[in-house]
């Protein structure tokens, strides 16, 4: 596997609570090595994403592709599976973002490959 190579893909990702559009057309990349801060404000999607990506949570729309093929995760167990020696996903420390962004400090979260 190269460094380059994309190994997460997410394109135009969507979710709906009734009538509450909690993420829309949401794209993004990992590359293997790469480490990613979620951050944005509150209401902004960060959960949702992270939660479909970990099997928490469903896409309405769009598509996830693990190492250029499409997958459907329909549980954090079916996540773990897929990655099982790979993907960690965790609330950021304040403390480490605190100098760099105070503000947002209290709203990001990591996502590794």
């Amino acid at each position: 596997m190269n460094d380059n190579d994309v190994i997460l893909e997410v394109e135009d990702v969507q979710k709906r609570f009734g009538r509450v559009e909690a993420l829309r057309d949401a794209d993004f990349e990992l590359r293997n090595g790469e480490v990613h801060a979620i951050v944005g404000d509150n209401g902004a999607g960060k959960s949702t994403l992270i939660k479909i990506i970990s099997g928490v949570y469903q896409a309405d729309a769009g598509e996830l592709r693990l190492d250029g093929k499409p997958i459907a995760v329909h549980n954090p167990r079916e996540a773990r599976e897929l990655w099982p020696s790979g993907l960690a996903i965790t609330p950021a420390p304040r403390e480490l973002l605190s100098h760099l962004c105070p503000s947002c400090a209290q709203r990001a979260t990591f996502i590794a490959w």
